[in-house]
């Protein structure tokens, strides 16, 4: 009996050194994800803080996309500003045919600068554009500015799928987040795996130590029901164009069965005192029943980095549309509630045709003092005095007295109405402007 009681003793204490081994092993394992996470985090800090580069991207795209001869191979040159939440993106977009021909369209020209309000647009290059596109939303425009650079958006740590979310913000939010025993070769490259099971699908990164923590590979897997954005990968596809067949399906209601991508051919640079990540291929697969798919290969190059940059002689974070093109709010009612607003002198101005109220006012006044319109009594203008008008009779008598007043009203009202929005237009703008300066 003593014998049993000794043995139980004994298994109990393996038992509980075993417990405590593993929980130091698995307080380790966490301090190092967390450790690994926060260096990837901070080698992406140069390029998303105060910095001036060229960014140069190819996209070439086969398979079963649904967009006939064009589109299958486009080129984007950018020249970028970034201060932190600031960001100024001034592109050339250029997209070929693929009918044998190789022919370019007409090129596009991408402007967008983000400061406390995101203004942007997208014009034929040789136009000015229509309309600037306006918006206070500036913390998730940014990943979507940057979204016209196509998929070298993942070299800052986004990746199409994951929302606005940084990449090492998806991975510390999933499960089974973890490091993977033995380093690992990539490019010749000893790197660190960290992988993690997040709800946007499966996420593998591999960190090499001698490079600032840089990424030289990242795979994302998604399939079933992680999301795409904010909706599950197995939701059915809208059509991408009204009235034809859906992307690689032929039909409007087929889901996507897989999406991977894969970063890699990965190049990173020493700038100053830092590791620069400056070039990367970017290929996506989505998979679709029938086993049809669509691939796209995006080569992204990022030069003439300055982590030092003087904006004002660089002439950044100034939108360069021509004074009176119109802005449109996306995200809220416009500011000057209704008032037509457009851009003028580096801000956006309340707007009134000076014109149209200038005529209101004249004529106003001209059907005040104009005697002319006893003409239509019948009686003798000259013998008509302004004391004699209430007692003129017309064909109507006092009606056509009163529509007289209703339209020196109506007309007077109007011109009201224009000098008062205009107004508060200016009044709106200016406090805002100056909430913006004090926060």
């Amino acid at each position: 009996m003593f014998r049993i009681s000794y043995l139980c003793v004994i298994c109990g204490l393996c038992q509980a050194s075993l417990s405590l081994l593993q929980a130091a092993a698995d307080n380790k394992l966490g301090e190092s994800v967390d450790r690994l996470l926060a260096a990837y985090e901070e080698s992406l800090l140069p390029m998303r803080s105060r910095v001036a580069f060229l960014a140069e991207s190819e996209t070439v795209r086969s398979g079963a996309y649904n967009w006939g001869v064009m589109n299958k191979r486009s080129t984007v040159s950018a020249r970028v500003f970034r201060d932190h939440k600031r960001l100024d993106t001034t592109a050339h977009v250029q997209m070929f045919k693929s009918d044998g021909s190789d022919k370019p369209s007409r090129a596009m020209k991408f402007k967008a600068v983000s400061t406390d309000l995101t203004l942007f647009y997208q014009t034929p290059i040789d136009r000015p554009p229509r309309y600037l596109a306006a918006t206070t939303n500036t913390d998730e425009q940014a990943p979507k500015i940057a979204a016209i650079l196509e998929d070298g958006i993942c070299l800052d740590g986004y990746v199409g799928g994951n929302k606005s979310f940084l990449l090492p913000d998806v991975m510390r939010a999933g499960s089974a987040l973890r490091v993977r025993e033995d380093m690992e070769l990539v490019d010749g490259h000893e790197t660190y795996v960290l992988e993690a099971d997040t709800k946007y699908g499966k996420h593998i990164v591999w960190l090499d130590p001698e490079y600032g923590f840089n990424p030289r590979r990242i795979v994302i897997q998604k399939s079933g029901d992680d999301l795409f954005d904010d909706k599950p990968l197995s939701t059915p596809l809208p059509d991408r164009r009204a009235g034809e067949a859906n992307i690689a399906t032929h039909s409007v209601d087929s889901p996507r069965l897989s999406v991977d991508t894969t970063l890699d051919s990965v190049k990173i640079e020493r700038i100053g005192d830092v590791f620069v990540l400056t070039e990367a291929r970017i290929t996506t697969v989505e998979s679709f029943p029938n086993n049809t798919s669509a691939k796209r290969v995006c080569v992204f190059r990022r030069s003439e980095i300055d982590l030092e940059p003087d904006f004002d002689a660089m002439g950044a974070f100034v939108m360069d549309a021509p004074n009176g093109t119109p802005v449109r709010f996306l995200d809220r009612p416009s500011p000057t509630g209704g008032v037509d607003v457009r851009w003028r002198d580096g801000k956006i101005d309340a707007y009134v045709d000076d014109e149209v109220v200038r005529d209101l006012v004249q004529t106003a006044e001209k059907l005040k003092g104009d005697d002319s319109y006893a003409n239509r009594t019948g009686a003798d203008a000259s013998m008509v005095t302004n004391e004699d008008r209430a007692g003129i009779k017309g064909p109507n008598g006092a009606a056509e007295e009163a529509r007289f007043d209703r339209s020196f009203l109506f007309l007077l009202g109007l011109a009201g109405v224009a000098v008062v929005g205009l107004a508060a237009g200016w009044f709106v703008l200016r406090r805002s402007s100056s909430s913006s300066r004090e926060s």
